[in-house]
């Protein structure tokens, strides 16, 4: 997700110094937080084609579908015996926000000790709600790099992110749940309704991997880091008002009724903890085996390192590509380092393929400025650029029918090496992610696991799906499809073509 530019502009109407406070001092840890030994190593074997002995052999199932994507999460939240961590960027407080919140509050009430971490960039409430969430006794919530000013107002907010963007610009983009330390899932989804199926203004096409084996413990580990950062606040250190059993008591009441006065909801997911057994039995059969490592960036100023280590491996690992780089990213913004690995992976005969938004697919307009501007070049350079239709015969899949979204944006973020390697995780290609953020993924060794994701997403790249773009003899672009050719870029109205050329002139790209 990006901050939206009337957001920033607003932001920029505001008195600097409009009442921003402080956050308060935390007291010092019982246990000194594990240290992140996650650092670029030019000589690891992975980039040379091999994993070594961090790497562990565990299993993976990939999930395309959205509806099989929400009841995996509750098919862990149902199944769980001991521990429930969750770790994500952005939790809304819609449908199925509130039926994973319930699910968790249903395993804590089993004697589940849950684990909730969130970044502060958006709650799905204010901070009494989380507050009353965390009165459960085997509920916690953590904040990643909160803002001091508390209240949910954007404006309020943007007067202090101004003042201290040099703390509040990093943020925490990390996607992980995990149930008893040993099954997980890890991808690209934040926890809402078009991620699921029931897109209000649309529907994603995402992807996560849902991990059993060692590697889990790795994905543990970076959890344990982030839970334990000083850049992570316990919310009651942010909301310092008494809550008690009766506030959690009013709050599960709350989402109780949200829950029953959401029809689309009940006709999609179970709302009640069922029994899985049967679902994961059937997926043994199903899972597919590669050696695993996990690659997570440091959270910012541990050990002075900057949050750059996914990128950074990613970086390495391209450069040791022999035949093909797919790379799959919803902002795709390459920047000129970026560009000049890809124009070197060419020239050596390395086949280069992309999958990204059309602006008429984007989600946000303002991150696909970054794209077009450099899209004319990397096609001279003899990349293949496949973008998604906004109403490709593929919508269906990744939607259910009682969505009300207008279009299909891809989210996905993954990138397969020679067949065979795969990183699946939360970067997307573009600076924020690259440089300012963190990010977590899982690197995978593993032919017929790439295999079957290509065939996936090459079925989303088809010309029912997708326009290939090229140039044209005068230089220009132009898109193909199953609909034809065009000259013009598609959009999805006449008010988005604008906003894309108004955003175009801004000099942002190292934020986007």
């Amino acid at each position: 997700m990006r901050l939206k530019l009337w957001s920033a502009l607003l932001f920029l109407a505001l008195p600097i110094g409009s009442g921003c406070g402080r956050l308060p001092a935390k007291p010092d840890p019982v246990e000194k937080p594990p240290p992140c030994d996650q650092h670029f190593d030019p000589d690891d074997p992975i980039f040379h084609g091999e994993f070594d002995p961090r790497s562990t052999v565990s299993d993976f199932l990939s999930i395309h579908g959205s509806v099989e994507a929400l009841e995996w999460r509750l098919a862990l939240a149902d199944s769980a015996r001991q521990t429930l961590d969750l770790q994500t960027f952005m939790w809304r407080g819609d449908a199925t926000g509130a039926l994973l919140l319930d699910r968790l509050f249903q395993a804590a009430d089993r004697g589940v000790r849950v684990r909730i971490l969130l970044d502060d960039i958006v709650l799905p409430g204010p901070d009494s709600q989380a507050a009353a969430i965390n009165a459960h006794p085997n509920v916690e919530i953590r904040v990643f790099n909160p803002f001091a000013v508390r209240s949910p107002r954007m404006a309020l907010r943007g007067a202090e992110l101004l003042t201290r963007l040099s703390r509040l610009n990093h943020r925490m983009h990390n996607k992980l749940l995990l149930a008893d330390n040993t099954i997980g899932i890890i991808g690209g989804r934040n926890i809402g309704n078009e991620y699921f199926g029931l897109g209000a203004s649309r529907d994603f096409r995402d992807f996560d991997l849902l991990a059993q084996g060692p590697v889990v413990a790795q994905l543990d580990e970076s959890f344990e880091l982030f839970w334990n950062s000083a850049w992570t606040y316990p919310i009651t250190l942010l909301y310092r008002k008494q809550v008690d059993e009766a506030d959690l008591i009013a709050f599960r009441a709350e989402l109780n009724e949200l829950i029953a006065d959401s029809p689309r909801l009940a006709k999609t997911f179970p709302l009640a903890v069922k029994d899985w057994s049967s679902r994961i039995h059937k997926a043994r059969a199903q899972l597919i085996r590669g050696h695993a490592r996990v690659v997570y960036d440091c959270p910012p100023g541990t050990e002075s390192r900057r949050p750059v280590q996914v990128a950074e491996t990613l970086q390495a690992m391209a450069q040791s590509a022999d035949e093909e780089l797919f790379l799959i990213s919803p902002y795709l913004i390459p920047q000129t380092e970026f560009r000049a690995d890809i124009e070197a992976l060419i020239d050596r005969g390395v086949h280069v393929r992309t999958f990204t938004n059309s602006l008429e697919a984007a989600d946000h307009t303002i991150a696909a400025t970054g794209y077009i501007r450099h899209r004319p070049e990397l096609l001279r350079m003899g990349a293949e650029l496949y973008e998604l239709k906004a109403h490709g015969e593929n919508w269906p899949v990744y939607r259910t029918p009682e969505s009300t979204g207008k279009y299909l944006s891809l989210h996905a973020k993954l990138v397969v090496f020679d067949r065979r390697r795969v990183y699946v995780g939360s970067l997307n290609l573009d600076p924020r992610s690259i440089q300012i953020n963190t990010e977590i993924g899982l690197l995978i060794d593993s032919a017929p696991l790439a295999q079957g994701i290509l065939e996936a997403f090459e079925q989303d790249m088809s010309p029912e799906n997708s326009y290939v773009v090229r140039l044209d003899k005068d230089g220009d672009p132009y898109w193909s499809s199953s609909e034809g050719t065009r000259s013009s870029q598609p959009a999805r109205s006449l008010s988005q073509r604008f906003a894309a050329f108004f955003y175009s002139l801004l000099p942002i790209e190292g934020q986007l």
